[in-house]
């Protein structure tokens, strides 16, 4: 998370992390829901990992240098554990479908340490 962040402009490092906070209270509440749409709220399943992995996305930021970046927090809610949210990774893309590509990539690095964390039997 550090190094995603760490290259925002300050004012954009707080807002990342104000989103953060007030989507993990509106889950916490059960007001934070998810579908296989993004166009219905901030919360998908994606496709890529057979909708095992969730992404949560956030407002576009800009870097020092000017440059947007659509960050991305890909995260799983276990069955076996229904008040547990495992987070797997962190990262950011281009935003738009310019970044598809590496929103993959991110997923599938999500459902490869989700994977590893069940194989070695970790709760």
């Amino acid at each position: 998370m550090k190094a995603v962040v760490s290259g925002l402009v300050p004012v954009a490092r707080r807002f990342l992390l104000a989103q953060f906070l007030y989507h993990l209270a509106e889950a916490e509440r059960g007001n934070l829901t998810f579908a296989k749409s993004k166009k219905k709220g901030p919360v998908c399943s994606l496709g890529v990992t057979d909708h095992r992995v969730l992404e949560l996305r956030f407002d576009d930021q800009v870097t020092a240098e000017g440059v947007r970046q659509a960050t991305r927090f890909y995260f799983t809610e276990p069955d076996v554990e229904p008040d547990r949210l495992l987070g797997l990774h962190v990262d950011w893309k281009r935003p738009s479908e310019e970044g598809k590509s590496e929103q993959d990539l991110h997923a599938i690095e999500a459902a490869t340490r989700m994977d590893a964390h069940y194989a070695a039997g970790s709760s």
